[in-house]
C-alpha cells in the first residue's frame, strides 16, 4: 500500500490533490478499461464510491475536503478496496503515490492548483508556421486543449480559425501575428486554482459583432475546471443582425455582454455577473438582466457550430453463423459512427476510400439546400470516390431535427456502409426530454460478398437473399453457429425512465415489424419532422424510413424481447425464409429484477404476411403543429406551371380487381394470315383489344408493330402462347383519366428525367400495380420533404381519391411508403435547385430502374441560384 508520509506540512493540501487524481484515474478506469462491464460500473458509481472521496468535475465540490494525511489514506484504502471487490488491477507505473505534483492528461496537478503541462507548451511553442489547412488544424487542436487558460483566446485565434473556412486559406500578415500572439499567451498562461466553495462565483462576460463568451471565476481566482470556459460562439448571419440592431438599445446592462449569460443561466446560479463595458456587479434578480437574457435568445439560438468527421472505408473480415465473410465498412465498425449534431451546425465529413471499390455517400434525408453536390448520388450529382481517394463532403443542417441517417449510395455496398444521422434541437423537444437517447438499426447481415451481390443483381439474377437480420449489427440469440448463439444487443434500462428510440431501417429488401414485449411506443417524429404524438404497441417502418419513439420503463421490472419480423407479400409472390431478430431489454439489477435466470419474456408478434398492420400505422401519421396547410396546386393545371401531377404506375398482377377500361365483347377470335392487306372496321369510340402472337412461322425476331394515328395501351406481355383465361389477369390496368390527359408516366429502361421550374408545386401518385411483385414499395424523394396527402388500396381514381386529401396535418417525409396493390398520393415544393434523385428503396427495384431524376430550376433571387460544384469534386476519369 502507500506509505504514511509524516513530514509533509500541509496534509489538507495533498489531500486534497491526491484525492482528485485517484478519483480522476478510478473513474477513467471504469468507464474506459476494456473488460469492465456496465453492470461493474453502475456498482462503482451509483452510490458505490463515497462522494467526499470523488472530485465532482462539474464543479459541484466535494461535501468534506481531507483534514488528515491519515483520512486520505483511508480513502485510499476504500478506493483499493473496491479494485479488489471487483477483481480489477491498477497498472504500477501508470500510478503516483505521494508526489508534490502529478502530470494527468497534458496537466500538471500541485497543491498550487492546475498548470498546462511544460512539454505540451513547448511543443506549441516550437511549432512551424502552417503552410496548409491540415497543419493549421493540428495547431489549433493542440492549441485549443489549453484554451481555458487564456483569456480571449477565441479573439487571438480568430483570425486563424477563419482559414479554416472553405477555400479560404490564404496566410497573411494578421494570421502571423494571431499566430505568435496565441503561442506567447500559451508559454504566460496562470496556473489554475481549486475552487473554494466558501467564496462567491462570479460570471464575466464579453461580446462584440464577431462573438461572444462567458467565463466563471472567484475574483482573482481563475478556476480549474473545464466549466469554467462557459462558453464562446461566433455570430453569422441572422445573429449579427440581431447584435447590431440590440447594441442601439439604451439603459440597464449592455444587451450584447448579456449573451455569455444565456449558455450559462440554465446550469449556473452565479452570485454576481460583471459585464466587459460597464465593469458593474449587477445582482442576478435584477429584471433588466432577466430582460436582456430573454430578449437575447434568438441570437444564442442562432450561434452556430462546426462538426468534423473522418470516415475511413476499408474491408474487413467478420465471422457470423460459422462463416467468415469480407465486409466493407467506416472505421471498421458496423452499423458505422453516428454523427450527431445540432440544428443548424454545419458539418464535414473526411471520406477517405480506402476500400477497392468506388464509393459515394448519401445523406439520406438531408434536404442540403443549394447542396446538391453533397448529395451522394454517383453518376447523377457526382463521380464516385476511386479506391485510394479522398473527398470531403460540406453540410449543413439549418431547419431539420430528429433522426436521419448515412449510407453508401453504391450497389448493395449499403447494407454494411451506413450509420446514424442525429440532429438535436438548439433549444428543447416539443414533448418530454428523453433520459436517455438509443439509436435502434435494423440491419441485414449477407454472407455472400454483397459487391458479388450487386453484381448478380446486374446480371439479372435476384435469387439471393440475406442470411439473418441484425439489430445495431448484432444478430441475436435466434441464430447460433454450432450450437453456440449470436451475441444480441442488450438494452439496459431504469424503472421510470423514458428512452428516446430512434430507430432507422438501413435494409435492401424488407420493411420491418417492431414490439417490445410489455411496453409500448409513443411515435413522436418520422423522418426527422415532428408528429401528432400516438401510442401504439407496434410500429411499421420500411427501408429508408427513420421514426423516433419514447417508450417509458414502466412494466415489471425483468427481461423483455425486442422483436424485428420483416413483412412480405403473401403467395403467389415468391416467398423468401422469413427475416427477424430480436434484442433483449434490461432492467437494472437491484430494481426488482432478482430472477437473473428468468427467460425474456417475447411479445405477440403480426403475421408476416400482414400488410394492414403497416397501412394502419402510416395512415396514423399526421404532422405536429403545422403552421397552415400545404401549399395549393392551381385547378386544371396537370403539366408544366404552378402545378404538376403525375401518376408514376409499379405495374400490377393477379387477383379480382377493378377493370378501368370498358370491355369488348366477350368473345375472342384467332385472325387467320392472309396474303392481302387485312381491313377492320370498327365504330367510333369502340374500345379495341389486339393480342399480338409471335408464332415464329418465318423467324423468331421480335416485331415492332406501329399503329397509324393512334396510341394503344400496352397491357401485358409474355413468352409464351397467350391464354384467354391465364394472361388477362395481367393486365395492366390504371386510372384512363389520367391516361388521357397525358399524365401517365410511361415506363423505360433508362433513368426517367423531369425538369420543374423553382416553386413549382408538384402532385405525385404512386400506383402500386405490381406486376413482378406486390411488396410496399418504399419511394424516397432527395433533396425535399413531401406531404403524404392520401393512401389507398386499389387504383387510384382522380375524382374520387383527390376528395381524400389530407389538407390540414399531413405528415412530411423524404420516404413515402406506397401500399401493396395500392396508392399513395404526396404534394411537394420544387423550392431546392438542383438535380435530385427520387427511386425506391428496395436495392432490387432501384436496379432494374424504378427510379428518376427531378432537375430543380435555380429561384429568381440573387441567394437561390445553385453554386458551382467545389473545386475538389472527384473526377470521374481519373
Amino acid at each position: 500500500m502507500v506509505e504514511e508520509e509524516e513530514d509533509m506540512a500541509d496534509g489538507r493540501k495533498w489531500a486534497r490533490v491526491l484525492a482528485q487524481d485517484y478519483a480522476d484515474r478510478f473513474q477513467a478506469l471504469a468507464c474506459h478499461a476494456p473488460g469492465v462491464s456496465a453492470t461493474q460500473r453502475a456498482e462503482l458509481f451509483v452510490g458505490g464510491l463515497p462522494d467526499h472521496i470523488r472530485m465532482d468535475v462539474e464543479l459541484r465540490g466535494p461535501q468534506d475536503l481531507h483534514a488528515t494525511w491519515a483520512e486520505h489514506l483511508q480513502h485510499v484504502a476504500i478506493v483499493f478496496n473496491k479494485l479488489r471487490a471487483h477483481h480489477l488491477h491498477l497498472k504500477r507505473s501508470k500510478c503516483s503515490f505521494g508526489t508534490p505534483t502529478v502530470a494527468y492528461l497534458g496537466h500538471v496537478i500541485s497543491a498550487d492548483g492546475v498548470a498546462m503541462d511544460a512539454d505540451k507548451v513547448a511543443a506549441v511553442s516550437a511549432w512551424p508556421t502552417p503552410r496548409s489547412p491540415r497543419a493549421l488544424r493540428g495547431f489549433l487542436g493542440l492549441a485549443g486543449y489549453y484554451r481555458k487558460f487564456i483569456r480571449e483566446f477565441g479573439l487571438i485565434a480568430a483570425p486563424l480559425t477563419r482559414l479554416l473556412r472553405r477555400d479560404a486559406f490564404a496566410w497573411d500578415d494578421e494570421a502571423t501575428t494571431a499566430f505568435e500572439a496565441l503561442k506567447g499567451a500559451l508559454t504566460t498562461g496562470p496556473v489554475l486554482q481549486m475552487p473554494d466553495f466558501d467564496r462567491p462565483f462570479m460570471v464575466e462576460c464579453d461580446a462584440s459583432g464577431a462573438g461572444f463568451g462567458a467565463i466563471l471565476h472567484q475574483g482573482e481566482r481563475t478556476l480549474a475546471s473545464d466549466r469554467t470556459w462557459l462558453a464562446s460562439y461566433h455570430l453569422r448571419g441572422a445573429a449579427q443582425t440581431w447584435y447590431y440592431a440590440l447594441e442601439q438599445d439604451e439603459g440597464g446592462m449592455p444587451p450584447w455582454d448579456a449573451l455569455g449569460l444565456l449558455c450559462v443561466g440554465a446550469d449556473w446560479r452565479p452570485s454576481a455577473v460583471y459585464c466587459s463595458h460597464l465593469r458593474a456587479k449587477f445582482s442576478m434578480a435584477a429584471s433588466n438582466l432577466c430582460m436582456a437574457i430573454v430578449a437575447l435568445a434568438a441570437v444564442a439560438a442562432a450561434a452556430v457550430g462546426e462538426v468534423e468527421h473522418t470516415f475511413v472505408v476499408s474491408e474487413m473480415k467478420m465471422t457470423h453463423l460459422c462463416n467468415e465473410t469480407l465486409v466493407t465498412v467506416v472505421n471498421g465498425q458496423l452499423p458505422g459512427p453516428a454523427i450527431e449534431v445540432t440544428e443548424g451546425d454545419s458539418v464535414a465529413v473526411h471520406v477517405v476510400n480506402k476500400s477497392p471499390h468506388n464509393i459515394t455517400i448519401h445523406w439520406h434525408g438531408l434536404k442540403q439546400r443549394l447542396n446538391c453536390w453533397a448529395d451522394g448520388v454517383p453518376m447523377i450529382t457526382q463521380c464516385p470516390i476511386r479506391p485510394g481517394q479522398n473527398f470531403t463532403y460540406h453540410l449543413n443542417v439549418t431547419g431539420q431535427e430528429g433522426t436521419l441517417w448515412w449510407h453508401a449510395h453504391v450497389s448493395c455496398l449499403r447494407a454494411s456502409l451506413h450509420g446514424a444521422f442525429i440532429i438535436r434541437p438548439r433549444h428543447s423537444y416539443p414533448f418530454p426530454k428523453p433520459d436517455k437517447e438509443i439509436p435502434i438499426v435494423i440491419g441485414e447481415w449477407w454472407s455472400i460478398n454483397l459487391a458479388q451481390l450487386g453484381k448478380n443483381m446486374e446480371d439479372g439474377y435476384y435469387d439471393d437473399t440475406s442470411s439473418a437480420t441484425t439489430i445495431n449489427g448484432k444478430l441475436g440469440d435466434l441464430y447460433n453457429c454450432s450450437g453456440v448463439v449470436e451475441d444480441g444487443l442488450v438494452l439496459d434500462v431504469e424503472p421510470g425512465k423514458t428512452y428516446l428510440l430512434r430507430l432507422l431501417n438501413a435494409a435492401l429488401y424488407s420493411e420491418y415489424y417492431l414490439k417490445i414485449a410489455g411496453h409500448e411506443f409513443t411515435v413522436v417524429g418520422a423522418d426527422a419532422n415532428y408528429v401528432r404524438p400516438f401510442t401504439t404497441d407496434v410500429v411499421a417502418i420500411g427501408p429508408g424510413e427513420t421514426l423516433d419513439a419514447l417508450v417509458v420503463a414502466n412494466a415489471i421490472p425483468g427481461k423483455y424481447y425486442m422483436v424485428a419480423v420483416g413483412g412480405q407479400a403473401p403467395k403467389p409472390d415468391i416467398q423468401i425464409p422469413a427475416t427477424l431478430s430480436r434484442a433483449t431489454v434490461r432492467y437494472a439489477i437491484g430494481a426488482g429484477n432478482s430472477d437473473e435466470a428468468a427467460p425474456p419474456v417475447a411479445p405477440e408478434m403480426p403475421d408476416q404476411h400482414d400488410f394492414m398492420v403497416s397501412f394502419n400505422f402510416h395512415g396514423n401519421l399526421s404532422s405536429l403543429n403545422r403552421t397552415g396547410s400545404p401549399p395549393e396546386r392551381e385547378q386544371g393545371v396537370h403539366h408544366r406551371g404552378d402545378h404538376e401531377q403525375r401518376v408514376l404506375p409499379a405495374p400490377r398482377r393477379g387477383g379480382s380487381h377493378r377493370a378501368l377500361i370498358p370491355w369488348g365483347p366477350n368473345e375472342a377470335w384467332l385472325e387467320p394470315t392472309e396474303k392481302a392487306a387485312v381491313a377492320r372496321r370498327f365504330r367510333h369510340g369502340a374500345v379495341v383489344d389486339i393480342v399480338f402472337q409471335n408464332a415464329a412461322m418465318m423467324d423468331t425476331d421480335n416485331h415492332p408493330m406501329h399503329l397509324h394515328g393512334h396510341d394503344m395501351f400496352i397491357l401485358a406481355q409474355g413468352h409464351d402462347n397467350y391464354d384467354t383465361v391465364r394472361d388477362v389477369a395481367k393486365y395492366n390496368l390504371v386510372d384512363p383519366p389520367l391516361r388521357n390527359t397525358g399524365g401517365l408516366e410511361p415506363t423505360e429502361k433508362a433513368a426517367v428525367a423531369r425538369r420543374f421550374r423553382h416553386g413549382a408545386v408538384v402532385d405525385i401518385v404512386f400506383q402500386n400495380a405490381a406486376m413482378m411483385d406486390t411488396d410496399n414499395h418504399p419511394m424516397h424523394l432527395h433533396g425535399h420533404d413531401m406531404f403524404i396527402l392520401a393512401q389507398g388500396h386499389d387504383n387510384y381514381d382522380t375524382v374520387r381519391d383527390v376528395a381524400k386529401y389530407n389538407l390540414v396535418d399531413p405528415p412530411l417525409r423524404n420516404t413515402v411508403l406506397v401500399p401493396r396493390l395500392g396508392w399513395a398520393a404526396v404534394r411537394f415544393v420544387a423550392d431546392n435547385p438542383g438535380v435530385w434523385y427520387m427511386h425506391c428503396h428496395y436495392e432490387l427495384h432501384v436496379s432494374i430502374g424504378m427510379a428518376a431524376v427531378f432537375i430543380v430550376d435555380d429561384g429568381p433571387t440573387l441567394e437561390s441560384p445553385l453554386p458551382s460544384p467545389p473545386v475538389d469534386f472527384p473526377k470521374c476519369n481519373q
